[in-house]
């Protein structure tokens, strides 16, 4: 969601910091989709229409697309070239794509999710994108942001590789709370993931139970609107 990030090598240079960790981007964006996926059927949540803000070129697209065969999916984003790349790729009758403004808020959603958005826009700016979340998304709808957590050594190595995060500002998953509250969500819980790399994928069953400490490099905030 920034718009420095290029469009035409994003990916590559996605691919060039998560070397670190040993996986593809491909594999994180199906394990958030996952993780998604598992905290609506456990609300007992019906989703029919489902929103990505900060869609980029559409990572996540192929996954929700599966996770939710049955639903609209929306992909916002404030670049557009970035839209132009995942509307070539994955626009279809039930999938399309749009800046914010293009949105139209009548068309309230179930479900938005958020991924490694919020540490590229300016932290004055927060309160009014999450404030336009609160306004799309419909009542007892589901919030679900992931971001790069400060507390890991290996999730700023990783953004150190990467060209286009060495502008960004890493947002403490504590104070995003409190920023979802100020901002009408009630936070339902707060967890980390993604702690170990490739090369000890054998203890990757222990995140379940690790997941609420703050070493994964990635946290999810789950939230929903009253």
């Amino acid at each position: 969601m920034s718009a420095s990030c290029p469009a035409l090598t994003y990916n590559q240079e996605l691919e060039q910091g998560l070397r670190l960790a040993g996986e593809a981007p491909e594999w994180f964006a199906k394990r958030r989709i996952d993780i998604i996926r598992e905290h609506v059927s456990s609300r007992g949540q019906t989703v029919h229409r489902v929103m990505e803000f900060g869609c980029g070129t559409g990572n996540h697209i192929p996954f929700s697309r599966l996770a939710f065969r049955d639903a609209e999916i929306v992909g916002v984003d404030i670049s557009r070239p970035s839209l132009a790349i995942a509307n070539s790729k994955y626009a279809s009758t039930n999938i399309r794509f749009c800046t914010p403004e293009e949105f139209e808020q009548t068309e309230a959603i179930d479900l938005i999710y958020v991924s490694g958005v919020f540490h590229h826009i300016p932290a004055e700016q927060h309160a009014t994108w999450l404030r336009y979340l609160h306004r799309v998304l419909k009542p007892q709808g589901t919030l679900i942001i992931f971001d790069n957590n400060p507390f890991s050594l290996p999730a700023r190595m990783v953004m150190k590789r990467i060209p286009f995060d060495h502008d960004a500002v890493m947002v403490s998953p504590y104070h995003f709370s409190t920023s979802l509250t100020q901002c009408g969500f009630v936070p339902a819980k707060r967890r980390f993931y993604f702690i170990f790399p490739r090369m000890l994928n054998f203890l990757r069953p222990l995140e379940s139970v690790l997941n609420r400490w703050p070493v994964g490099a990635q946290y999810g905030l789950f939230a929903t609107k009253q």
